[in-house]
This record gives structure tokens, C-alpha cells and sequence, in this order.
């Protein structure tokens, strides 16, 4: 039995020590139940004491909100009030001299108060009534019985004498005739007159507030705070309740407002199992979700460290076979992380060796094409320049002197092209050079070009690779130029450590949509056009470096410009040299 779990023990071990989808799965259980309990019990406090808090904070909140509407209305109610003690005492708008009009003024002026009053109504005012002490009153409705209207209980209790308003319950009114009876609740507010003269003498002004927009606000608060509204007055008397409202418990949670307008008292009262009803809810979906999440957890452990470990091993897979010379190996990159960095970095160092071993290859490839070339040249070039001097000397004896001038510069050319013992020239030499092609060609065009050169005079020592210029004029004449007509500026300067030379032409230029690929020596030719411009960048790179080499900027009509850029050699009291 020993052996055996010691056999078992070793095995483990050794699994472990060797598998990384072993070792990640023991890593991420050990990480992630343990915390997740704490956390998730941590969590389920905290969450459960802010949303109490909020919700607390929202109650009262809420019923400030409450508070502060139900003050709005009553405000508006008295605002009606001040507006008919105003009217009632300003003497120039009306004079009320008994309750029974004797004259058409009278008449007019009882008429223009009872319009004013009717104008009072709103969505809140039902109606306004100024009752007198005799039992008169002013008002559009014609129903109101004043004999039912003070035998109320609180019409009783009003004294003649109170200077203060009276506010009632909320009730349905039974104190109109039959005929114009209304079934709407309402509660009213009762104003003093304080006229101790006349027929106002202890009148008072009765307005009947619409209770429909206070319940809407009632009910409406109850409905969002789950709670009950019981609304008192100054008396502790209940004015409203609604129909959720039940025995009141010790434990029930209260939230109160008194109004400013009557000191009225609005009380919302929740059950202590509803306010903390979102509290349990959490602690149920907590311990829950942790035991989903265990499940989840070692479930998604499974699922990505065989993920992971999969990609690791393709990883592995590609570098092995690109160990055993398969270059095109490559990596899927599925994501950015540091695997898909690993893998992009791989991906990205098989590329390099690639273009490295395709450079290489074209390097060597031009390498030989160059030593074919100069070995070509080797085979007895002096044959070609004495049969060229036997040639010109034989011009000049039959007096052809424009035949041997151009010989002349050919045979300079010649011998520039033949002559590779060096790799850079003098920038003097090289515009001799130019110059001598140009002689040929003003032979073969005669004054239809012209030419300007502008060079810095400390640059004409300068050392620049040979044969660079002559290409690019012979590109100039042959593809840009019809019949030999324009204008070629070479300008040379330097720039900081670089020595540039710009050609422009003002010839026919060239098509946008080719000038992208005409320095792109993977481009296919079917002619040769544009091949000396090619030799020329290869022969730059090779000679300084990528970072030099032509520049073609040209527009279809208006002319072309070739930008040189070479690196500064000589040309200054302390010339650069190459490395």
C-alpha cells in the first residue's frame, strides 16, 4: 500500500514538474475559490450597506420632493386668495355697499366680482366662494347651500374672530342643492376677511382645492418607495391615507416632511422586510453566483490553460521545424497578449531571415552581373577607343570637325564607362562627364534644349559614385523630351550632411499611376523604359547605403524632377569620409 501512494506521490510529481496545463490548473483553483469566497462575502456587505444607504437616501429624498410639490400647490391655492383680498380691497375695483343690488353701478360691480372669482378657477381651484356673515356669498356656482355649509362641524369651528385660514380633510362636499351636487373630493381652504365694516364684515373666503393632483402625487411617491402615506395635520389628525396603510410596527422604517404652508405632516412608512428586501436579494444571488462561479471557474481553468498550452505547443511546433531549415515556417497570432507578442516576434525574425537570405541572394545576383560586366569590358577595350581616335583623326583630316568634336565626347564617354578602377569620382569629373554627353546631343539637336547648372563652388570636389548623372540625362532626352526640345536645370547644394542634386526637366513627365513602380526593382518590364533610373538607385544603395538614393517627383505635362541624395564626402575643410 505504501509503494503504491508512493508510486502515486512520484507520479504526481512528476506531472506537475513537466505539464504547464497541470501546474496552471492547480494554480488558478488555489487562486480563485479561496478569494472569491472572501470576496464575494465582502462584497455582499458592502453592496448590501451602500444600497441601503441609497435607498434610504432616495426616500428621503423622494419625500422632499413630495413635500416640496404638495407646498408648490397649496401656495398656488393661497396665491388665489391674496389675489381676491387684493381685488376686495383696492376701492377703485369694486364697492359692495349691501347684498342686495338696488343700482345698475351695484349691479355692475357685484357682476364684475363674481366674473373675477369664476376667472379664479384652475386646475387646482374648483371653486371660489366669499360667504358673508349673513349667509350671502359670491360665487359663479349658483348651488352652493350656505345653511348645509355651516352646520359642518368644521365651519362651526372656525371662530368669528380667527385671523388665521383653516385647511380641512379630504372629503366629497354635500353641501349643494341636488341639482348641482358634485362628487369630486376635495378639501378647502378657509381665508378671513378682516373688514370689520360693511357688508365683508367677518366674511370669509371659502376655496375648494381639487384633492385629485394631491393623491396623484400620493400615490404616485407610495408606488416608487413601496411605501404607505399617511398625511396629518397640525392637530396630529389623519387628513389622507391610502389604501396600503396598515398597523404601524417598531421596526417599520419612517420617512417624514412637515409642510411649510399649514405645517402638515407627511409620513411614509415602509416594512422593515421590504426596505431591506434588496439586501437579501444580494445575499441570496451572492452565495449563489459563488457557487456558480467555482464551477465556472474551474470549468474556464480547464478551457484555457488547454488553450494556452496548445499555443505554446504550436509555438514550439514552428520553431522546430524552422530549426530543421523550413523557412516558411510561421505562427497564428490569435490575440495581443505576451504569447501572440512571442509569436509576432517570431513570425516577424523568420521574415528578417528571409529578406536577409533574399538580399543576400540579389546581392550576390547583381555581384555577378557587375563581374560579368567588368570582365566584359576587360575583353580589349582600348580596340574600342583607338578604331574611335582613328575615326576622329580621320574627321578632322577631310575637315568634318563637328564628326570629330563628337567623337570626341563619345570617346570621353566611353572611357568614363570603361573605367572601373575607382567607384567614386569627383563631382568636377562627373559634370565633365555630363558635359560631354550634352555635346553629343546639341550635335544631334542643335539648340532645341538648353541647360543650366547651379553647384555651391566648395562642392565641385566632392566625391560622388561615378556614372550616376550621364543615365538620367539619357532618360531625360529619350523619354521626356520630344525631338530634344526643353529646358534641364541641375542644381547641386548640401544639405546639413548630405549633398543633393535635383535635375528638372520641363519636358512631357510622367503618368501618376507609373511612378510608384518605377523605382521598384520587383516590378515587371516589358521594355527598358525606366531601367537607367533603376541602375542608378541600385548602384547608390549598394554604393552608400538604403537610406540614400533617388527621389521622382512628376506631373503628366508639366515636367519631371529627380532628387539625388548622397552622402557628404569631401567638399568642406573637413570632408566626411565613408566608414
Amino acid at each position: 500500500m505504501l509503494d503504491r501512494f508512493r508510486t502515486f506521490g512520484q507520479n504526481l510529481i512528476f506531472l506537475f514538474s513537466t505539464r504547464i496545463r497541470v501546474k496552471l490548473l492547480v494554480f488558478f483553483l488555489c487562486i480563485s475559490v479561496v478569494p472569491l469566497m472572501t470576496l464575494g462575502i465582502m462584497s455582499y456587505n458592502k453592496a448590501s450597506e451602500i444600497v441601503d444607504q441609497q435607498f434610504g437616501k432616495y426616500g428621503e429624498y423622494a419625500i422632499t420632493q413630495l413635500q416640496l410639490q404638495v407646498d408648490n400647490y397649496m401656495k398656488q391655492v393661497l396665491q388665489t386668495s391674496n389675489s381676491v383680498l387684493t381685488y376686495l380691497m383696492d376701492p377703485t375695483l369694486i364697492s359692495l355697499q349691501d347684498e342686495k343690488t338696488f343700482s345698475y353701478a351695484e349691479y355692475l360691480n357685484r357682476t364684475n366680482f363674481v366674473k373675477f372669482l369664476e376667472n379664479s378657477n384652475s386646475d387646482l381651484v374648483k371653486d371660489v366662494y366669499v360667504v358673508t356673515n349673513t349667509g350671502f356669498y359670491y360665487g359663479s356656482n349658483k348651488n352652493l347651500d350656505v345653511n348645509k355649509l355651516q352646520e359642518l362641524h368644521w365651519w362651526k369651528s372656525i371662530a368669528k374672530s380667527s385671523n388665521e385660514r383653516y385647511w380641512t380633510h379630504f372629503f366629497k362636499p354635500d353641501y349643494y342643492i341636488k341639482k348641482g351636487g358634485s362628487q369630486e373630493d376635495i378639501f378647502s381652504v378657509v381665508v378671513p376677511i378682516n373688514n370689520k365694516y360693511g357688508v365683508l364684515q367677518h366674511s370669509k373666503i371659502l376655496i375648494e382645492t381639487r384633492s385629485a393632483p394631491f393623491i396623484d402625487l400620493f400615490k404616485r411617491f407610495a408606488e416608487e418607495t413601496n411605501s404607505s402615506v399617511i398625511i396629518r395635520n397640525e392637530s396630529n389628525e389623519i387628513i389622507y391615507q391610502d389604501d396600503k396603510t396598515r398597523e404601524s410596527l417598531p421596526d417599520d422604517i419612517v420617512w417624514q416632511k412637515k409642510l411649510s404652508v399649514n405645517d402638515w405632516n407627511i409620513e411614509a412608512r415602509i416594512p422593515h422586510a421590504t426596505f431591506y428586501l434588496g439586501s437579501k436579494a444580494i445575499n441570496t444571488n451572492t452565495y449563489l453566483l459563488i457557487a456558480i462561479t467555482v464551477v465556472f471557474a474551474s470549468l474556464l481553468t480547464l478551457v484555457f490553460s488547454s488553450y494556452l498550452t496548445k499555443r505554446i505547443q504550436k509555438l514550439r511546433d514552428s520553431m522546430k521545424r524552422f530549426g530543421e531549415g523550413d523557412l516558411n515556417a510561421r505562427v497564428m497570432i490569435y490575440s495581443r497578449d505576451e504569447l501572440g507578442q512571442l509569436a509576432k516576434s517570431f513570425n516577424s525574425m523568420v521574415g528578417q531571415i528571409n529578406s536577409l537570405i533574399d538580399k543576400i541572394s540579389r546581392t550576390e545576383k547583381l555581384k555577378l552581373e557587375a563581374d560579368l560586366r567588368a570582365f566584359h569590358h576587360q575583353i580589349n577595350p582600348h580596340m574600342f577607343l583607338n578604331t574611335l581616335s582613328t575615326i576622329q583623326w580621320k574627321a578632322l583630316m577631310s575637315g568634318d570637325e563637328q564628326t570629330h568634336a563628337m567623337l570626341g565626347s563619345l570617346a570621353h564617354l566611353l572611357e568614363e564607362h570603361l573605367d572601373d578602377s575607382q567607384e567614386y569620382a569627383p563631382l568636377s569629373k562627373e559634370l565633365l562627364t555630363v558635359e560631354n554627353f550634352l555635346e553629343i546631343q546639341k550635335i544631334r539637336y542643335g539648340s532645341a534644349f538648353a541647360f543650366h547648372l547651379d553647384i555651391e563652388p566648395s562642392l565641385s570636389t566632392a566625391m560622388v559614385p561615378r556614372m550616376i548623372l550621364q543615365p538620367l540625362l539619357e532618360n531625360t532626352f529619350f523619354h521626356g523630351f520630344e525631338d530634344g526640345h526643353g529646358t534641364i536645370k541641375l542644381s547641386i547644394y548640401r544639405r546639413d550632411e548630405y549633398l543633393e542634386l535635383s535635375l528638372h526637366d520641363d519636358g512631357k513627365g510622367i503618368a501618376e499611376d507609373k511612378i510608384s513602380g518605377i523605382l521598384d526593382p520587383n516590378r515587371v518590364r516589358t521594355n527598358k523604359r525606366g531601367i537607367g533610373l533603376l541602375n542608378v538607385q541600385q548602384k547608390i544603395k549598394l554604393q552608400c547605403g538604403d537610406q540614400y538614393g533617388l527621389t521622382v517627383f512628376s506631373k503628366s505635362g508639366e515636367g519631371t524632377t529627380i532628387t539625388i541624395t548622397l552622402p557628404l564626402i569631401g567638399g568642406l575643410p573637413n570632408p566626411l569620409r565613408l566608414a
